[in-house]
């Protein structure tokens, strides 16, 4: 009977763990993202944090400096790209397309891929 107790139990658990992750909110890779929050510098990058997520914004690093008052504790609006870790889901990576700082919205260019080399024609 105790056997049979246990069983129960620990069917009772994973059923609850199954549903708890099923009850998060995921985020897929590619995903148009867009998170709104006040800076902050975290693990060496400058991120947001919304909803228990932390999105690591990549590509904001080339506004700070040139717009004024962009810096740790800014309120900002961000749009971008998802990357999520499957290690920590609760960090996501965000390739930025637009920025929204002081009303005014800086778009961010993805990087541009190197043209491939053009080979040699040996006549």
């Amino acid at each position: 009977m105790k056997k049979l107790g246990i069983v129960l139990m620990l069917a009772a658990f994973v059923c609850g763990g199954v549903f708890a992750q099923s009850s998060q909110t995921t985020i897929s890779v590619g995903q148009l993202v867009q998170v709104s929050g006040n800076l902050v510098y975290l693990n060496d990058h400058i991120a947001v944090k919304e909803n228990g997520k932390t999105y690591y914004l990549e590509g904001i690093q080339h506004l700070v400096g040139f717009v004024d008052g962009l810096k740790e504790g800014a309120g900002v609006k961000a749009e971008g790209y998802a990357q999520p870790t499957q290690i920590a889901p609760e960090y996501v990576f965000l390739k930025l397309t637009n920025v929204t700082f002081n009303g005014k919205s800086y778009s961010i260019a993805p990087k541009a891929e190197k043209e491939p080399k053009q080979e040699k024609k040996h006549r």
